[in-house]
């Protein structure tokens, strides 16, 4: 595995899930404070990480000048899978 192999690989490696973890923590701890609860702040925390990984992605790739047009496109997507399993 080239990440294992590599040192310097491996340590950004690691220090981006430190650094992913890390917001995650901080957005569940917000939206405890904000009276969700503990398991599902948890949850959304992770699952809107997600969801801005994919939109940074789809900008970084096409180059565009708006993130907001690529998190908007995550976000509604998200929203839609939600409903479709919901069977709404």
């Amino acid at each position: 595995m080239a990440i294992v192999s590599n040192p310097f690989r491996r340590s950004f490696a690691e220090s981006r899930i430190f650094s992913a973890s890390a917001l995650i923590a901080a957005l569940a701890e917000v939206l405890k404070r904000r009276g969700v609860e503990g398991g599902w702040a948890t949850l959304a925390a992770q699952v809107g990480m997600a969801a801005f990984r994919l939109a940074a992605e789809s900008w970084l790739d096409e180059g565009s000048d708006d993130l907001g047009v690529h998190l908007n496109r995550a976000f509604d997507q998200l929203r839609l899978l939600s409903l479709q399993a919901s069977g709404i």
